[in-house]
């Protein structure tokens, strides 16, 4: 059910062209999917998950604008999240559930703030994001 829950939001997400102006930048959201991260993983998918999503974020560095403001890159981020995260590991993780969130676009709700850590954060990236569309 997730898988089908991340192609959609994908496909909706890039169905139609933005103005430049309000495109999601790619880089921008790995990154703060990279940080939600914690930086001990014990669990193997998810240790080639981080690995395989920062290989992705070094090819953005190094890639043509026109790639990186099409499809390409959320298709192939959306795969790897579809290949590594279950239905269960979304329920159940909650950093997994942010990583998610951030993908989609999902605003985060009041409880998953959790700590003024966690909330200042996103708040931080929201900025940050904000600052790049302007």
């Amino acid at each position: 059910m997730l898988q089908k829950y991340i192609r959609i939001s994908v496909h909706k997400m890039t169905q139609q062209p933005l103005p430049p102006s309000s495109r999601r930048n790619v880089g921008i959201i790995l990154s703060s999917m990279l940080d939600e991260f914690p930086q001990e993983l014990d669990i193997d998918k998810f240790i080639i998950l981080k690995e395989s999503l920062e290989k992705v974020h070094d090819n953005i560095i190094r890639s043509a604008p026109e790639i990186i403001h099409s499809n390409y890159f959320w298709n192939i981020i959306s795969d790897y999240l579809n290949s590594f995260v279950t239905a269960q590991d979304y329920s159940n993780i909650q950093w997994i559930k942010h990583v998610i969130d951030i993908f989609t676009n999902q605003p985060p709700s009041v409880s998953q703030l959790g700590s003024p850590r966690e909330s200042s954060h996103i708040h931080q990236c929201t900025q940050n994001h904000q600052r790049q569309r302007t």
